[in-house]
């Protein structure tokens, strides 16, 4: 039988990223676009049918519906202009333009396919970003598409499952896409693509913005959420993929997936390392090793708990860490200088900016909110919860790499580059902070090397680093089991529980999901 030590109240690399979503071939917005032409999805389009031209002096133009417009006159082009529906007008006007110009205009399926038609890897890739596959579009229609040239079938709910054939797009004889355009498709249905009309095999679109499970595998949704049939699938989820900061950094875009509640949503998490926290799908490569089946949060969430993780990337050490260190610290041979980590606050700002806006924007965040990760990731959630200390109720480690910050000051203590000095001296802080770690508890530990971090010693799992954190948020006021939370596993040997995922996925179930779920609306 499992057993823990329970100090506290127990309830129950660097490379520029990718380029960011609306900057396929370089425009940005219309600006960046030829006189008559809009940006739509990183491409410059000419003007569709029905909508005005632009130009300096007199010109007619056509709107339809509501929109900022940066109208000439009554219609549309450069300049502030009032208009509403069919009109002439001159010169530049100034307040407010409604119609279908420089503003809001829906998006159609003519748009997808001239956006496809330059890039379509880069396309999907931006679509799935803004709006998620597959893409609604003007006339109540959706755009189905498929890169893979072995799946140009779909099959669906609104064909009783009986795979019709996608239109294969071509260039220079190389398939570019298969799309199809469908207004007998609705909201909420299910969907997969198909190799063959009759006998093929049926594989789930992994660039779907919704997804579940079934008997069947992974199967996708038609957006959106509130239309899923949520008696067949309690467990509906959500992915958005290439997310980055808008600006070009060293920090690398990353997928991002969503458990979805049935019921209304009262608390989020924001988990570290996302590919590990729910069963694999289809958007993770196969070639990637979820480290001992990894943490399966959705197998136990609590109800009303809607999980947002957030992937790793080839950079973790960078993303995960608040300072650098020298890489020769971890083994090899290296320059002389050369470092390893710092980008915590560029992570930081990905969580607090990108990641929280597109959850709000597409599924109501929750009022409570957690940050939570194991290892580095525990590090970097208590990083984050230091930066950004009004965004989060509670920050949760587990197993976190506390000592990291002093392996470059072995011998010295300078006092600032570790969490556990960065906490020193603020008190207590507007978030809770919950921390654990497993590790031999029969192990003293030592500051052998005067960098004033007691991690000397073979204890295991971050052990006598977190007990340090420990003690000190006790003389910085917080109380634990009330604003604090501190919880030693000893492992099914008692001995102390190892530094891996089954160990994490055991406590976040048992101890940290429940207990998050106790902090009040």
């Amino acid at each position: 039988m499992r057993s823990f030590t329970v100090l506290s109240v127990v309830l129950g690399a660097v490379l520029a990223c990718e380029a960011p979503a609306g900057d396929i071939n370089g425009c940005l917005d219309n600006d960046d676009c030829p006189p008559g032409a809009r940006c739509v999805e990183g491409v410059c389009l000419e003007p569709s049918e029905g909508e005005g031209e632009e130009g300096e002096g007199e010109g007619e133009g056509e709107g339809e519906g509501e929109g900022e417009g940066e109208g000439e006159g009554e219609g549309e082009g450069e300049g502030e202009g009032e208009g509403e529906g069919e009109g002439e007008g001159e010169g530049e006007g100034e307040g407010e333009g409604e119609g279908e110009g420089e503003g809001e205009q829906p998006l159609t399926a003519a748009d997808v396919r001239a956006a496809l038609d330059v890039d379509a890897a880069a396309a999907v890739a931006s679509f799935g970003r803004t709006h998620g596959w597959p893409v609604p579009v003007e006339g109540d229609e959706y755009v189905f598409v498929s890169l893979r040239d072995d799946r140009t079938f779909l099959a669906g709910d609104h064909n009783a499952f009986v795979p019709a054939a996608m239109e294969r797009v071509t260039a220079a004889g190389r398939f570019r896409y298969a799309i199809s355009v469908r207004d007998d498709v609705d909201a909420g249905a299910r969907y997969k693509f198909v190799t063959a009309a009759s006998g093929g095999e049926f594989f789930a679109d992994e660039e779907a913005r919704l997804y579940a499970f079934d008997n069947n595998g992974e199967i996708g949704f038609v957006p959106a959420a509130g239309d899923v049939d949520r008696t067949a699938y309690p467990k509906l989820y959500a992915r958005i993929k290439g997310v980055g900061l808008a600006r070009q950094t060293a920090l690398r875009a990353r997928n991002v997936r969503v458990l979805l509640p049935s019921v209304t949503a009262t608390h989020v998490l924001y988990v570290h390392d996302g590919q590990n926290v729910f069963r694999r799908d289809s958007s993770i490569p196969s070639g990637y090793d979820i480290p001992f089946g990894g943490w399966k949060l959705d197998d136990n969430a609590p109800a009303a708990l809607m999980i947002v993780a957030i992937d790793n990337t080839v950079d973790r050490f960078f993303d995960y860490t608040h300072v650098p260190e020298p890489r020769s610290t971890f083994g090899g041979s290296f320059p002389n200088g050369e470092e390893i980590g710092g980008g915590g606050d560029l992570y930081g700002e990905l969580v607090t900016d990108v990641v929280r806006p597109l959850i709000d924007d597409a599924f109501s965040e929750p009022p409570v909110r957690g940050v939570m990760g194991s290892s580095l990731g525990g590090l970097v959630s208590l990083h984050i919860a230091d930066r950004h200390p009004n965004d989060f109720q509670m920050a949760i480690g587990l197993s976190s790499s506390f000592g990291w910050g002093s392996f470059a000051n072995e011998g010295t203590d300078d006092g600032n580059r570790t969490l556990i000095d960065r906490y020193r001296g603020k008190g207590v802080r507007p978030f809770k902070i919950a921390i654990d770690s497993g590790g031999n508890p029969n192990v003293a530990c030592v500051d052998s090397d005067g960098d004033g971090i007691f991690d000397d010693v073979s204890a295991g799992d971050n052990y006598c680093e977190t007990k340090q954190m420990r003690d000190l948020l006790v003389d910085e006021g917080y109380t634990l089991g009330t604003t604090a939370f501190y919880d030693h596993d000893l492992g099914l040997s008692g001995q102390g529980a190892e530094h891996r995922e089954d160990a994490w996925a055991f406590r976040c179930r048992t101890i940290h999901m429940p207990r998050f779920m106790t902090l009040a609306p």
